[in-house]
C-alpha cells in the first residue's frame, strides 16, 4: 500500500525534515510504500537521505488557489493514505475540498507565522491571522484525524480549533512510561542544548534571555547553552548573547551532522 505525505515546501533541513525521512524509512521497513507530494523542494531533499525516495516536486504558480489546485490533481493520480504536514496542508486541504486525509501539526498554532498571499495583504495583521485560523480549522476538522508531539499542543489545538488530536511522542517514550528519575545531588556544572533552525518562529531569542537569567541565579557555577542549528537568526542572536553579556557561555556550533549531534 502507499501512503502519500504531503509536506508543501520544503526550505531548509531541520527537525521537521528529519522527521519525514525517518518516517519514510519506518514506512518501508513496514512493507509500505511511501510518496512525498512538495510544491517546492529548495534544498534537495534527496540529498539527505539514506534510501531513494519517491518525491514528486509540483511547482505549482503562486498562491494559495493555484498551489491547492494542484495538489488536488496530484492526490486524485495517487492512491492510498494521506498525511498532511502542517497547518498550510490543512488550509490547503479545505480550499481544496478534499477527502480521506489525516494531518500531523509540529509547531504551536499560536506562533504560526500567516502566509502573504495576495488575497490576504488587503487585510489587517489580525484580520488575516482570524481568517487563516478560520480556513485552518475547517481543514482539520475536515480531517480523518489529527496528530500532534506534545499535551500543550494538543491542549491548543482543542482550543483554537475544536478537534481532539492523538499525542504521538517522536523519539522518545511518553511521560506516562518513562522512567522516573531522581537528581541525588547538584552537579557542578549545567550544560543546556538547543536543536533547532535559527528562525524567527523558533524563538531562540526568548531561550537565550532566560538562559541569561539562569547564569545569573546560577550562585556561580559553570553553564553553558550549546546551540546546533543554522539559519537567518544567526547574526542577530549573536548580537543579543554580546548584548545580554553571555557570549562566552554560549556556543553556536551550526549545522551538525548526526554524529556531531550524539556527541553534543
Amino acid at each position: 500500500m502507499t501512503v502519500v505525505i504531503v509536506y508543501p515546501e520544503i526550505e531548509a533541513f531541520g527537525g521537521v525534515e528529519r522527521v519525514l525521512l525517518g518516517l519514510c524509512r519506518e514506512l518501508e521497513d513496514l512493507g509500505l510504500e511511501p510518496k512525498i507530494i512538495s510544491y517546492f523542494d529548495h534544498i534537495g531533499l534527496h540529498r539527505h537521505a539514506e534510501r531513494p525516495l519517491n518525491h514528486l516536486v509540483l511547482n505549482p504558480r503562486q498562491g494559495m488557489w493555484a498551489k491547492s489546485s494542484a495538489l488536488k490533481q496530484a492526490l486524485s493520480d495517487a492512491s492510498g493514505r494521506t498525511l498532511m504536514f502542517g497547518l498550510q496542508s490543512a488550509v490547503h486541504a479545505e480550499l481544496a475540498k478534499l477527502e480521506d486525509f489525516s494531518v500531523w501539526v509540529p509547531d504551536t498554532p499560536s506562533l504560526q507565522a500567516v502566509p502573504s498571499a495576495s488575497w490576504l495583504r488587503r487585510l489587517s495583521g489580525q484580520a488575516r491571522k482570524a481568517l487563516f485560523f478560520n480556513i485552518a480549522g475547517r481543514g482539520l476538522r475536515r480531517a480523518d484525524g489529527v496528530v500532534t508531539n506534545a499535551v500543550y499542543l494538543g491542549d491548543e489545538l482543542r482550543r483554537l480549533y475544536r478537534v481532539d488530536p492523538k499525542i504521538i511522542y517522536l523519539g522518545v517514550p511518553s511521560p506516562a512510561r518513562a522512567p522516573k528519575t531522581r537528581e541525588t545531588e547538584t552537579p557542578a556544572s549545567r550544560s543546556l542544548l538547543s536543536v533547532s533552525r535559527l528562525e524567527p518562529n523558533k524563538r531562540i531569542d526568548w531561550l537565550i534571555r532566560a538562559f541569561a537569567g539562569l547564569q545569573a541565579r546560577n550562585g556561580g557555577r559553570p553553564v553553558v547553552l550549546d546551540i546546533a542549528g543554522d539559519g537567518g537568526e544567526r547574526t542577530s542572536l549573536e548580537s543579543l548573547c554580546d548584548s545580554l553579556g553571555v557570549a562566552g557561555s554560549v556556543r553556536f556550533h551550526g549545522f551538525v551532522s548526526d554524529e556531531e549531534l550524539e556527541t553534543l
